[in-house]
């Protein structure tokens, strides 16, 4: 099968899935084909209304790509800022608890809060490595292959 035609049977397949699995007899929709959207600002909304997902950019570049929960408390952001970027995760409360940021000088941070943790685990999914916070404290955790502990600081 050529190139041109795998194609073409592929997006036939994924319009017939869509239209299959995503859209029901409440929602009236025409279909149109278009090469191009031009916005500085999108937003999607459920069926009560509330964003789901909001898309924006601004008059320096930046860009920002939000995702809410049903509560429309906002649970992930993706920003672009300055040439770095980031990547937020919220609670369910509009906390946010996950940060992963890369820096105009190239470099990365990765910020958990929340008494939030960092594990290591090797090709049997045991822990052997972890990191975070326990009761307010930091700690370490050194553990072997089998998962059981022989250090931690403190």
């Amino acid at each position: 099968m050529k190139l041109f035609e795998r194609i073409f049977l592929y997006s036939v397949i994924a319009i017939l899935a869509f239209h299959v699995y995503l859209v029901d007899e409440r929602v009236n929709s025409q279909s149109s084909y278009q090469h191009e959207i031009v916005a500085s600002k999108k937003l999607i909304v459920n069926y009560e209304g509330q964003p789901i997902i909001g898309m924006e950019s601004d008059e320096n570049g930046n860009a920002n790509i939000a995702m809410y929960n049903n509560s429309g408390n906002l649970n992930v952001a993706i920003d672009t800022m300055r040439g770095s970027g980031r990547l937020a995760i919220f609670n369910n409360w509009g906390s946010q608890v996950v940060v992963i940021h890369s820096t105009t000088d190239g470099k990365g941070t990765l910020f958990l809060s929340n008494g939030g943790g960092v594990s290591v685990n090797n090709e049997n999914n045991n822990m052997v490595v972890g990191l975070g916070a326990f009761n307010g404290d930091g700690m370490v955790v050194i553990n072997n292959k089998n998962g059981e502990v022989i250090g931690t600081l403190p």
